[in-house]
């Protein structure tokens, strides 16, 4: 299979992640599918995915006939039969139970055509053990998008044990051809490479608002001033290069015996989670929110944040 044979995308599940998902693949020129077993999930995706086009516009990313043809490019679904006919690609995006995607993987490959890769968007739960009912291992991969994935311009493909590696090369070109960068990544690894780094850096932030060093709020200005502003133009490796590595390795050695090396979740996440304070999608977390993200309208956090990223997506994509 190459990639002009792949037509009709399939997205499974609506959700924060589904949504944005979604909006790539139709701007990208892929008919997509969009499933949901729920009505109401799939009419809160719809309304959201119209928001987020009318923003392309208004940032001059897209014209407004250019969103209309995405638009008419978009199936919602609560048929599950439906979305796995003629399917070429399908990208799951459910929540991360991993009985739940075995169940998803194993049903779809059941109403699905031979050739169909299957992705799944973890990069938590053990691959293998998502895919551990699917017969045909070599079309399996891990497609690691983030949130907002409409924005957000990398995507992580990694290759598993049995992942045929035309398959590989074949969804790096889909993920291109969806206007984003996809890193290949030839050993899955727990985590991928950028949960494994945020991890380490969220366990530390965590670990200076316990101790009383700041508030969560003086801390995110602080890395969005500093580490965030630069690393958005170098990279993490290339800062130290150019920062000198002789420096870097003096800050290591000094600081590394001192940070945190729990391998515990951090205390305050655990409190809030225990009393369901899950951050936006509950209206609070370390911080308040005005708009659940269940609902068709839009936090003012969530309007701040894609105004923010819409301008620097201006700029990444001329860079």
């Amino acid at each position: 299979m190459e990639l002009q044979d792949v037509k009709k995308v399939t997205v499974m599940g609506a959700g924060i992640m589904g949504q944005g998902i979604a909006h790539s693949f139709i701007i990208g020129g892929f008919d997509v599918i969009l499933y949901n077993p729920r009505q109401p999930s799939l009419d809160i995706a719809v309304a959201h995915i119209k928001k987020n086009m009318q923003d392309f516009i208004n940032c001059d990313l897209i014209s407004q006939d250019e969103a209309q043809r995405a638009l008419s490019r978009l199936t919602p679904t609560l048929d599950f039969e439906k979305s796995a006919e003629d399917c070429d690609f399908m990208m799951e995006t459910v929540p991360e139970n991993l009985e739940l995607k075995q169940d998803l993987f194993a049903r779809f490959e059941a109403n699905c055509p031979a050739h169909t890769i299957l992705a799944t968007n973890t990069s938590d739960l053990p691959p293998l053990e998502i895919f551990k009912r699917v017969n045909n291992s070599s079309r399996t991969i891990m497609v690691h998008w983030f949130n907002p994935p409409h924005l957000m311009p990398t995507v992580e493909v990694a290759k598993l044990p049995g992942t045929d590696p035309d398959y590989w090369d074949l969804t790096v070109q889909v993920i291109r051809k969806a206007g984003k960068q996809a890193i290949k990544v030839a050993k899955p690894v727990q985590g991928l490479i950028v949960n494994r780094i945020a991890a380490a850096i969220l366990r530390e932030a965590l670990d200076l608002v316990e101790k009383g060093v700041a508030d969560p709020q003086d801390i995110d200005d602080a890395i969005k001033g500093s580490l965030a502003f630069r690393n958005v133009c170098v990279g993490f490796i290339k800062a130290m290069d150019l920062g000198g590595l002789d420096a870097f390795l003096d800050m290591a050695r000094r600081l590394l015996p001192e940070i945190s090396n729990s391998t515990s979740p951090p205390r305050k996440m655990q409190e809030l989670v225990n009393a369901g304070h899950i951050g936006i999608r509950s209206g609070k977390g370390f911080y308040d929110y005005d708009v659940k993200f269940t609902s068709r309208e839009s936090d003012p956090a969530i309007i701040e944040r894609d105004q923010m990223m819409l301008k620097l997506t201006k700029i990444y994509d001329k860079g």
